[in-house]
């Protein structure tokens, strides 16, 4: 074998190698988690750290699922969460905040799935800056050591959905009585890398849009949709924040909550197990030249 048949042939096995390794993923569904039937976990986090919240003391912790970690608040006080929660709560039906645990399609995501998970954000970005301290203070997940994002499959919560639907004491209803209003209620996912830089690349889902001018194709969302996340594959934490058409003086009126399951994760290729891989690509052409 020649010099250039060698090289072609090392760079053909590396780029096999490499599609390999990024070809392994891994999913986390919530399932490796105890739940009763028709219950939730929402906090406190045994091993959080109990600090001095906005208002009063709360647990900052977090629960795990198949290596990824979510954070979740407790505010010790109110006994009410923020961040993430997971739920296998079924009821799809009854409106108002007493029924904010459940999903609207009323279960998981997939045949036999129970679990899945529950984002609140107690607060969002507005206009503020986009930083990583910022970023800290909304739901976030923090994935695995070797692992980048793929995607999510997500839906609205039972809340959110009738809320949106229907108006409520604190939120409009979408479309207005006329159903020609443009409203829109979104979820933006950000990342930060390892060191703690945000990265460049955000990742927008509307969770309901009814800004056509043919309200034919207003949508909100009942079913597991799958949201790409690949453009944030560089990030080492996941950041969720909201935004809606519908603002008051306190901020967004409508139902700041998503529920989520199978979060998909690829496997990073180590740098030594890929030259470990070259080693063995020239060993092999050397022997054939």
């Amino acid at each position: 074998m020649n010099l250039r048949h060698a090289l072609l042939s090392l760079s053909l096995l590396l780029a096999g190698s490499v599609a390999s390794a990024h070809a392994a993923q891994s999913v986390v569904d919530f399932d490796d988690l105890t739940l009763a039937p028709e219950s939730r976990w929402v906090g406190p986090d045994p091993n959080g750290d109990t600090v001095d919240g906005a208002f009063g003391p709360e647990v900052r912790g977090a629960f795990a699922s198949h290596g990824a970690a979510f954070g979740n608040v407790y505010d010790l006080s109110f006994s009410t969460w923020s961040g993430f929660a997971y739920s296998n709560e079924s009821d799809n039906t009854t409106p108002g905040f007493g029924n904010q645990h459940s999903a609207i399609t009323g279960d998981g995501h997939g045949p036999g799935a129970d679990n899945y998970g529950l984002a609140f954000a107690a607060s969002t970005l507005g206009s503020g800056p986009i930083d990583a301290a910022a970023l800290a203070g909304l739901p976030t997940i923090t994935l695995p050591s070797g692992h980048s994002v793929e995607s999510v499959w997500i839906t609205n919560t039972t809340y959110a959905a009738l809320s949106m639907r229907d108006g409520d004491s604190f939120a409009k209803k979408f479309g207005g009585e006329s159903g020609t209003d443009e409203d829109w209620f979104m979820v933006t996912a950000y990342g930060v890398d390892a060191e703690g830089g945000v990265l460049d690349a955000s990742v927008d889902f509307y969770l309901a849009d009814f800004r056509s001018a043919n309200s034919a194709e207003d949508y909100l969302v009942t079913d597991w949709t799958e949201w790409d996340l690949s453009p944030l594959a560089g990030a080492a934490s996941l950041h969720f924040d909201f935004s809606s058409s519908d603002v008051g003086a306190f901020g967004i009126n409508t139902p700041t909550y998503f529920a989520i399951d199978d979060l998909t994760l690829n496997t990073i290729p180590e740098p030594a197990s890929i030259l470990l891989v070259a080693i063995g690509c020239v060993a092999i052409a050397a022997r054939k030249a």
